[in-house]
């Protein structure tokens, strides 16, 4: 790591008037050529939603002429860099638009080598308690390395939620203070973060299993400016669907509309809405095989949203 201060914050103009910082929260100080780099950050003193949410970084330069944005749009935030096949410095920042200001994290470092010297940690996984689950894995371990744990010295590990194989598990405080180092045992089955496919971006159990019971689609805006974005769904088999939606500015309005794609038949209108709290509808759609859903904002603005569509709880 640098000699700069971790919770260092620099803004665009130099001069601040308020105090949002960004906080870098882990990151790993060694990597092997190849693997995967956690980054995570959260921004304090803050209540609006970013316009821009990157990390900036170089290698063997402090040029940061590479550019990798956020895995997710709630705190706290994370992105991963694959690291370079040689060795050397990788130099990396986080840089955030905040309504129009640009705020920089301090410079940070991470050694890039043939050879780190740690012993390869795995975790204990718990299974979420999903009425979906096919046969879930009972003694699933990861391997730390690469695995986007977040600690905050604050509140320690935020518990993470993530999909493999279409079952739902979490890695809480307690599954990290159980890592050991990896070994033979027949009895564990063992994931790599690089080489399995995991999906993340759930907010609790719940969330994940419900995406698995009945999942079709949710929308993230990034930040939008087209006016009438479409979305083309197939139902599937049931006969009811909950329709999720919110603006992350609350003064700036989106518009909702489901309708049955093969009738045009309107099935949900929200009207325009600034609300930045989940808006939760459920919609019948007995006999219905495939709905558009369309997302209307004001050409003239920029727009953060977010639009989930499940089956009725």
């Amino acid at each position: 790591m640098t000699n700069f201060d971790i919770n260092y914050n620099v803004c665009e103009p130099t001069v601040c008037s308020d105090d949002i910082r960004i906080r870098i929260l882990n990151y790993q100080d060694c990597v092997e050529y190849g693997d995967n780099i956690t980054i995570s950050w959260t921004i304090d003193n803050n209540d609006k939603f970013p316009m821009s949410n990157n990390i900036l970084w170089s290698f063997n330069n402090e040029t940061f002429s590479n550019t990798v944005i956020t895995e997710n749009n709630e705190e706290p935030y994370y992105g991963f860099i694959d690291a370079p096949l040689t060795q050397g410095l990788l130099y990396f920042k986080i840089k955030s638009n905040i309504n129009g200001t640009f705020y920089e994290s301090s410079v940070c470092t991470i050694n890039i080598s043939n050879n780190c010297g740690a012993n390869t940690n795995i975790i204990p996984v718990k299974i979420c308690n999903c009425i979906s689950n096919s046969n879930p894995f009972n003694n699933l371990w990861i391997e730390e390395k690469g695995f986007p744990i977040i600690i905050d010295e604050t509140v320690g590990i935020y518990t993470i939620y993530f999909d493999y194989n279409n079952n739902c598990y979490y890695i809480d405080n307690e599954c990290y203070s159980n890592k050991q180092l990896v070994n033979d045992d027949p009895n564990k089955t063992i994931l790599n973060f690089n080489d399995s496919i995991i999906s993340f971006n759930y907010f609790d159990c719940d969330d994940c299993c419900k995406s698995n019971n009945c999942y079709m689609k949710d929308f993230d805006s990034g930040i939008n400016t087209n006016n009438g974005d479409v979305y083309f769904l197939e139902v599937g088999e049931t006969n009811c669907i909950t329709v999720q939606h919110k603006s992350y500015y609350s003064n700036k309005s989106i518009r909702i509309i489901v309708s049955n794609s093969d009738t045009g038949e309107i099935l949900y209108n929200s009207g325009y809405t600034t609300d930045a709290n989940w808006i939760k509808t459920d919609i019948s759609v007995n006999n219905i095989i495939n709905i558009t859903v369309t997302v209307i904002t004001n050409l003239d603005e920029i727009i953060k949203w977010r639009c989930m569509v499940n089956c009725c709880d």
